[in-house]
């Protein structure tokens, strides 16, 4: 397992993410002025895509998102002027396990 980090676009409404098998999203947060995507990704499993789904504050979610995408959060950018809510489809809905002391 490895934690990488995706950049979305905005106020792009959907993107696919060629990512490493098996999915996690860990976080969703503003890093350089732009919305980015950290996953736990499983450099043994087979690459898959992982859906993304951007939807700004008043729109009709079910106009814009798929039944069962899983909403991971919500950034602002541009002082607040513009604000992003993203859902995700083919992620593993699983919870991390806890790291063991000392590292991986």
């Amino acid at each position: 397992m490895r934690i990488y980090k995706y950049k979305l676009g905005f106020p792009e409404a959907y993107q696919e993410i060629a990512v490493h098998g098996r999915p996690i999203v860990l976080r969703l947060a503003v890093q350089g002025g732009g919305p980015c995507l950290w996953i736990d990704g499983d450099d043994s499993a087979a690459p898959t895509t992982l859906e993304v789904y951007t939807v700004e504050t008043g729109s009709v979610i079910r106009d814009h998102v798929p039944r069962g995408a899983r909403y991971v959060g919500s950034y602002d950018v541009f002082g607040g002027s513009y604000v992003g809510h993203v859902y995700v489809v083919g992620e593993e809905l699983k919870t991390p396990e806890p790291m063991k002391a000392g590292g991986v």
